[in-house]
């Protein structure tokens, strides 16, 4: 189960349309942008956020993550982000190869 991380501060599950995984449609339809970024935060969770997400509205909880992991305090996230584990992503990263 992945969740949803709003630049307002809540926090919503969200599961996959397939037990296979997420396809680029739902991650699309989830962070509103047709480009996002997939950041490895360990060898099972990534962090997906849209593209353009330094000209949205600050997502402190996804900052906080983001900073903790690489221990960088100037990392700046914006709007939503979708934090998933890998085996979220198994239709996704099919399509991508």
């Amino acid at each position: 189960m992945a969740k949803l991380i709003k630049p307002d501060g809540s926090m919503t599950d969200v599961d996959p349309e397939y037990q296979e995984g997420f396809l680029p449609s739902d991650i699309v339809a989830l962070l509103g942008g047709e480009e996002w970024r997939v950041i490895s935060l360990n060898s099972e969770l990534v962090l997906i956020i849209a593209s353009d997400h330094v000209e949205l509205e600050k997502n402190e909880n996804a900052t906080s993550i983001v900073q903790k992991t690489f221990g960088d305090p100037h990392q700046q996230i914006g709007g939503p982000a979708l934090l998933a584990d890998r085996q979220d992503l198994g239709l996704l990263l099919e399509e991508l190869s």
